[in-house]
């Protein structure tokens, strides 16, 4: 196991995004893409499962209730909630403050290493990132 900030692996999660997403990319067939779709599927997934559902927890205990039936109300579109300009100044402020909570919250992860990188040109800085994680950076 090996430690990373939340803000780590958002950076992953991204580097994974922008590799799948380029332009004539076999990335995801490639045994480096297998690795970082097991740690995605394995790690990341359940702990941006478990800070969405925080930031959720805080949208649901802010909303507007129905005085007789207890309901949430929903915005017209029916995706988000209503507020009270008190529950949403609220809901922003809980929001920041989980945010930057969880910026540098740290979680052991397990590692899905891949052996061959070759045709891959990470900068030092994604290297340094990947390290341990889904690479293995050769010090000298």
């Amino acid at each position: 196991m090996i430690k990373k900030t939340f803000k780590q692996l958002k950076e992953i999660n991204q580097l994974y995004g922008t590799l799948l997403n380029k332009k004539d990319s076999n990335f995801a067939k490639t045994k480096l893409g297998y690795a970082f779709k097991r740690f995605q599927e394995k790690c990341i997934d359940k702990i941006f499962n478990d800070y969405n559902d925080t930031l959720q927890n805080i949208r649901v205990d802010n909303a507007l209730e129905d005085p007789k039936t207890k309901e949430i109300l929903y915005a017209e579109n029916g995706q988000s909630f209503k507020y009270s300009k008190q529950g949403l100044k609220m809901v922003m402020k809980l929001t920041k403050e989980v945010s930057e909570e969880w910026e540098e919250k740290e979680f052991e992860v397990e590692p899905f290493i891949c052996n061959n990188i070759e045709g891959f040109d990470f900068t030092d800085e994604e290297k340094e990132l990947l390290d341990g994680v889904i690479i293995n950076v050769i010090k000298e």
